[in-house]
């Protein structure tokens, strides 16, 4: 039998129990979700949602509690779901911290299932084909990010599956218009935007969607298929559905949604996200954060689908303008759902970190114009012989590559990225952030927990997920363990790599949770020495690194490079001689992040390498005005010879406190001074500029 048979042969199996095959799909999906919803650590955010979110609305709903929702910092954070899982949290008599998490990652997990069987319907809805609908499920499955974050993300990964049914209801309600669906419809949108905000793209598209209806209707001279106290019905439903959804609406339906909306608009989050190597501000993150975020961290072949479909679509765009939007309105309301968001979170430069959670709303469109871009290659290769046959075997070892890499990387898919991303993990952690959730603290506590006998066991955790992952452990594990603020007393330090992307100072690692060759977290069994010496709960508000490969923006000074590899890393350094008193210099001409902030304290780390006995130079930082007055000169780290030390790289780390720093358009520089002209080479040279955050 040869291959073309074989395959035909099991494509008329397949068709003929297509109904088999797609409820096995879905079972073994479900069971798959029971089976490891009990694996997953608890993210950054989860503690805030439960308790700042759900319970204050909650109490509001039951008691009246008003006072407590206008007091609380969340109040505009969207409710609806939050206010779900603490009625089932209450029905069900939770108390227990564990049972109340793992009851949160199961019921997100199960309405992320319920999302993909809308999918499926939503898939044969527009393309009218079982076979699309299923491999759409299963590129939705294997997104290694979106699988693992619907165990524990009910913020977007919620959103995503809200805006799956309801872009579902939404076809249904323009194809038949009835009071039923719109009621629902409006229901599913408003429970949406009770989520987040960012939902009122739902009722603007279903306007678009009214209006290409009209624009067919014209176009094609038939009656105008448009019943309008439907829609007024869907409309009125839904500003219902999003009051009682939001309770905060409650106090003043107008007023809050405007403040709502104000919030969103211009969050603040002030701090500093690592993009392409470098910390950069939120609010100056680069246009392409988000494109790029989700082509480095998507399955390759999706992303070329996409593109597919993409060019596609545009071609018969660019062919016939009117009978494009006339006739493809699914497809003009998928482009929409995607983009929309995208180019506005773009030109508004709303503020976005972690990734590109903030619209993982936005992955069915991303999907569907994929599916789009299957359709119209199978169009294609069709008169290619082995064509078909080579495309499903393409996206048959697709799914297979990245289903092997979701089991090994589990329970943390949630690092994924494609070799797109770079080569080693190592390089991608230098470039992007792996576990920003913090999750795999779940599994430095457990460590410690099991391989430390002591009854109590202090530890410090300066982020937020070391502590909090410590409520999804069994009872009388988390009895043994006591938090502290302080290094005094500690027995271990928990340092996870979230704005922290070098290696930490403590020498007695035991223990880090990894993905390839980068750490996720480390487990730090203090000695006496270290229980006193650094400060704890440094928030960083500016880091740069340089490994003097290339001329870096924001540095000035020679780079080196020789025939022959004398660096530290790469092929490039710095360093000082008899002629070049200074080596390069970090520059920073920008200090707006640095103004009336106190205890800043500034961290350099480099490696160097002596050439000449009798050596010496000092890495020095200095403040000065924008008219050359220098205030502040100090020296972080002397490094002198060693003997032992001739001709071998050797790190030098400390660390300096700063003076407030006056003006904005105050300069900073870091460089290393020679003390007495002997060749020294400097090499992957990082500075870190931080203040203490007081308890």
């Amino acid at each position: 039998m040869n291959l073309i048979n074989l395959y035909t042969r099991i494509l008329f199996y397949i068709n003929l129990n297509y109904k088999v095959i797609v409820l096995a799909f879905f079972c073994l999906l479900l069971v798959t979700g029971l089976s490891v919803f009990d694996q997953y650590g608890l993210s950054w955010d989860e503690g805030m949602q439960w308790k700042n979110n759900g319970n204050i609305n909650y109490n509001y709903i039951v008691d009246g509690a008003k006072e407590s929702l206008l007091a609380s910092a969340d109040k505009y954070h969207g409710p609806a779901f939050e206010v779900v899982l603490v009625a089932i949290e209450k029905l069900f008599k939770l108390t227990d911290t564990r049972d109340v998490y793992l009851m949160r990652h199961l019921v997100n997990f199960i309405v992320f299932f319920i999302s993909v069987i809308f999918f499926y319907f939503l898939i044969q809805h527009l393309l009218k084909n079982w076979k699309l609908a299923i491999t759409g499920c299963i590129m939705y499955v294997l997104s290694p990010r979106i699988f693992a974050e619907a165990f524990y993300n009910s913020k977007d990964i919620i959103l995503l599956c809200f805006f799956i049914i309801s872009m579902y209801t939404m076809l249904l309600f323009h194809q038949k218009q009835t009071w039923g669906i719109a009621v629902v419809h409006a229901l599913l949108c408003g429970f949406a935007i009770g989520i987040r905000i960012t939902s009122v793209v739902l009722p603007a598209l279903s306007l678009v969607f009214m209006l290409l209806q009209v624009t067919d209707s014209y176009l094609n001279k038939n009656k105008l298929a448009i019943k309008p106290m439907a829609f007024i019905i869907y409309f009125l439903s839904l500003i219902a559905f999003t009051i009682l959804f939001w309770p905060v609406l409650w106090l003043g339906p107008v007023y809050h949604f405007k403040e709502a909306f104000k919030e969103m608009s211009m969050y603040q989050w002030d701090s500093v996200v690592l993009y392409g190597g470098r910390y950069i501000e939120s609010t100056k993150l680069p246009w392409h954060y988000l494109p790029v975020w989700i082509f480095i961290s998507t399955p390759f072949l999706y992303t070329v689908l996409f593109i597919a479909g993409l060019i596609n679509m545009l071609l018969t765009l660019l062919k016939t303008p009117l009978y494009f939007f006339a006739t493809k309105k699914n497809e003009v309301l998928i482009a929409l759902w995607f983009f929309i968001p995208l180019l506005a979170v773009i030109v508004l430069q709303s503020v976005v970190y972690d990734a590109w959670r903030h619209v993982f709303f936005i992955y069915g469109a991303f999907l569907l114009l994929s599916l789009y871009g299957v359709q119209a290659l199978l169009t294609l290769v069709r008169k290619i012989k082995y064509g078909k046959l080579t495309l499903v075997v393409i996206i048959f070892f697709s799914f297979m590559n990245t289903l092997a890499a979701m089991i090994k990387l589990h329970p943390f898919q949630n690092v994924y990225f494609n070799f797109v991303a770079g080569n080693n993990m190592k390089k991608v952690k230098n470039n992007f952030e792996m576990d920003y959730w913090g999750l795999s603290s779940r599994g430095a506590l457990e460590y410690i927990l099991k391989h430390d006998t002591a009854s109590v066991i202090t530890v410090l955790a300066p982020h937020t997920p070391g502590v909090l992952n410590a409520e999804i452990l069994p009872e009388n594990s988390r009895k043994r363990l006591r938090f502290t603020r302080h290094f005094k007393g500690a027995d271990y330090y928990l340092g996870d790599y979230r704005s922290h992307k070098q290696d930490y100072r403590y020498k007695n690692e035991v223990f880090s949770v990894n993905t390839g060759d980068a750490k996720l977290v480390s487990v730090f069994k203090l000695f006496e020495s270290e229980k006193h010496e650094y400060i704890p709960y440094r928030k960083i508000i500016f880091y740069d690194s340089n490994s003097f490969e290339t001329i870096k923006p924001g540095w000035i000074g020679a780079v080196s490079k020789f025939p022959y590899n004398r660096a530290h890393s790469g092929k490039g350094f710095t360093f000082v001689d008899s002629n070049s008193i200074f080596s390069a210099t970090l520059l920073i001409q920008d200090c707006k992040a640095f103004i009336n902030i106190q205890e800043l304290v500034l961290n350099a780390s480099f490696w160097k390498l002596d050439q000449h006995l009798n050596s010496e130079a000092f890495l020095i930082v200095s403040i000065e005005s924008k008219s050359g007055e220098n205030y502040f000169w100090n020296i972080i780290v002397k490094t002198t010879d060693n003997p032992d030390e001739i001709g071998r790289w050797i790190k030098r780390e400390d660390e300096i406190k700063l003076p407030t720093i006056r003006q904005v358009d105050d300069i900073l520089k870091v460089y290393l001074l020679n003390q007495k002209g002997k060749l020294i080479l400097i090499d992957d040279l990082t500075v870190e500029i931080g203040y203490v955050e007081k308890e």
